[in-house]
């Protein structure tokens, strides 16, 4: 969730309800206030992560570059003399034991493994619309598309980031991407 701009756009464009995970400490603790300043009563978040296992990781903690430390690009295994501890559920933990009804919306964009985690998972039967951004290159797009339409999403639509060939944004959706996403 890092510190909340998905969280409080959902809340802002009408959301029932909005669940957050963040595993980093820092970002959660922004997360929490400012999800707290604009009085959304029907936001939970919680202190971890999403992975491909239930562990615990320590990772990086980033440099200061131009004012602030970006927290929204953790190394997992970098050279950081700073290190933080960050625990993690895999999606389908969340999906059973936190997030207890059905999905209309999943964000995921965690740097990492998003793919690897929405092939491993057995109950995105429970999620309607996915979005995000997700780790791989224009080579991997296409497998990634037939991951999420074994999953039963028969919308897919994916755009490559023009200034970073390894990242591309993604809309999936069981019915129509453009029922669920604005998308013009």
């Amino acid at each position: 969730a890092h510190c909340g701009y998905f969280s409080f756009a959902a809340a802002s464009l009408g959301a029932r309800k909005v669940i957050a995970f963040e595993p980093m400490l820092e970002n959660y603790r922004m997360l929490i206030k400012n999800m707290r300043d604009v009085n959304f009563s029907q936001f939970e978040g919680y202190p971890f992560g999403v992975f491909t296992s239930t562990c615990s990781m320590k990772l990086d903690v980033p440099s200061y570059q131009n004012s602030h430390y970006d927290w929204a690009n953790i190394e997992l295994n970098g050279n950081s003399q700073k290190k933080c501890i960050a625990q993690f559920l895999t999606l389908d933990e969340i999906l059973t034991t936190v997030v207890l009804e059905n999905v209309d919306i999943l964000k995921i964009s965690i740097g990492y493994a998003e793919s690897e985690i929405l092939r491993a998972s057995n109950e995105l039967s429970r999620v309607e619309n996915i979005c995000g951004e997700v780790s791989i290159g224009k080579e991997a797009i296409e497998p990634f598309v037939a991951i999420l339409n074994n999953k039963g999403y028969t919308d897919v639509l994916t755009f490559q980031v023009p200034e970073n060939e390894t990242r591309t944004l993604f809309l999936a959706s069981r019915t129509e991407c453009a029922k669920a996403f604005h998308t013009t």
